[in-house]
């Protein structure tokens, strides 16, 4: 998440080359990772850095890099879809379509929509005149990891092993709707569940619990080595005595690895739209409520703006509104 996050702040500083070098950093780390544990993790490949990547590239007019990113995080999203319900966003089969007909891949592009019964290919084509708003909207927390104790109970006093475990507080409510108005012209737009950061922690963790225990397994066998040994001197009830007291010690300085970053999100949503040009007031419907007054933006033919606002913490800033032509 850490190069994910730094990407989302590169755009709201306007750094959009450093927002996809961060993009390819993350994409390069998770082959490292699935390199090293031989592809055991379910996640192997970030669908929404590979979607954003794809909308930074299509914006600087590398169409054919474009539609790479847009098709490996199809493929991406197919399996978070099994992983962790998180399914397809409509956004994007209809950038990938418009990429497809740009770069001439319809074939390619053919292959995901096959995985895809009852939905369609979108016919937008990209028409030149509009611009674009990219709105990236956080929502609810990370979850946290606390740790789990088990106390094996011998003669010689309890040996402790502990693990971490996931505890999550999903949010009350997802998305909802971002609605644009410019004069009498309303515009509505689905926010869609781009990265689910809640089950993809407890899943990343469940895949490396098996590494997790037989490590934690390996320093209780040794730590039990070293209190024998230590033990191991006068008579028996002196023996005894001896480790029952360093495995209470043990027991009290024993910890498992709960660090975690707690100011992640525990949902993303975007939303990606389409806009003649002009000035327009933003806003979020969400949960039932009445639309959520953001901030005042305009839009000019071919430019697309960057808009990122997070739920805990209020309105959206006016220095987090960026374009690019």
């Amino acid at each position: 998440m850490i190069h994910l996050m730094s990407a989302i702040g590169c755009l709201l500083s306007g750094e959009r080359d450093d927002a996809l070098v961060e993009s390819r950093r993350l994409d390069s780390l998770l082959s490292l990772y699935n390199t090293k544990y031989e592809k055991k993790n379910v996640y192997k490949e970030d669908a929404f850095a590979r979607y954003l990547s794809g909308i930074l590239n299509e914006d600087d007019g590398e169409q054919d890099d474009a539609f790479i990113d847009y098709l490996l995080s199809t493929r991406a999203y197919l399996e978070y879809d099994k992983a962790y319900g998180t399914p397809m966003p409509e956004s994007l089969l209809e950038d990938l379509y418009r990429m497809a007909v740009v770069a001439d891949r319809i074939e390619d592009a053919g292959d995901v929509i096959k995985h895809l019964p009852g939905r369609r290919w979108s016919t937008r084509v990209d028409s030149g005149g509009e611009g674009k708003i990219v709105f990236i909207l956080f929502v609810g927390n990370a979850p946290e990891k606390v740790e789990d104790r088990i106390y094996i109970p011998t003669r010689r006093g309890p040996v402790t092993v502990a693990f971490p475990r996931m505890v999550t507080d999903p949010p009350a409510c997802g998305g909802g709707r971002l609605v644009l108005r410019s004069g009498a012209t309303i515009i509505e737009s689905d926010l869609e569940l781009v990265e689910d950061i809640n089950r993809i922690a407890v899943k990343n963790l469940e895949d490396r619990k098996g590494r997790i225990i037989a490590k934690t397994i390996a320093r209780a066998v040794a730590k039990q080595v070293v209190i024998e040994g230590i033990s191991n001197q006068g008579d028996d009830d002196m023996q005894t005595t001896i480790a029952a007291l360093l495995n209470l010690i043990n027991m009290a300085v024993e910890r498992a690895d709960t660090r975690s970053w707690r100011t992640l999100p525990g949902e993303i949503h975007m939303t990606r739209v389409f806009v003649p040009p002009g000035v327009y007031s933003l806003g979020v419907s969400r949960c039932g409520k009445p639309r959520q007054d953001l901030n005042m933006l305009r839009i000019e033919a071919g430019q697309t703006r960057y808009v990122v606002h997070d739920t805990r913490y209020g309105l959206t800033p006016p220095g987090s509104l960026r374009s690019r032509h």
